[in-house]
């Protein structure tokens, strides 16, 4: 995904497996819109995101079974019930005043195992009903 790209689903899914690698370039755009879901799951699936945003509305964004996710100056936007679960034993770093906001009634999950940092002006807020859960 390069410079001022976007990729955007309408009503269907991203997903990566197995050795993937996604790279978001600065000023690129990955929406997924009206209930489809960001997934990616598997050994050294690796995604990274440098000054680029990232919006999804009414579905989930997760990240399972050991991917690794690094960003830097970026926004996540996550809306309309829709949740972010890191779980299996994840790897995320935000920073650089990299910004999560989840709104409508979604929740922030850390469950098996996952690493998650904010580190340097980065945060992660969940509002408007939704919970922060971390377990197992």
């Amino acid at each position: 995904n390069t410079d001022n790209s976007l990729i955007r689903v309408i009503d269907g899914d991203i997903e990566f497996f197995d050795y993937s690698t996604f790279i978001a370039e600065p000023t690129s755009q990955v929406e997924v819109l009206e209930g489809g879901n960001f997934y990616t799951e598997g050994i050294t699936t690796f995604l990274s995101f440098t000054s680029a945003s990232t919006r999804i509305v009414s579905g989930d964004f997760i990240t399972a079974l050991r991917t690794s996710l690094y960003s830097s100056d970026s926004s996540f936007e996550i809306s309309d019930s829709g949740n972010v679960r890191f779980t299996d034993i994840t790897r995320t770093i935000m920073e650089d005043n990299t910004q999560l906001q989840i709104f409508g009634g979604g929740n922030l999950e850390l469950l098996r195992s996952a690493y998650f940092i904010l580190d340097s002006s980065s945060n992660a807020v969940v509002g408007n009903g939704g919970s922060a859960i971390f377990g197992e």
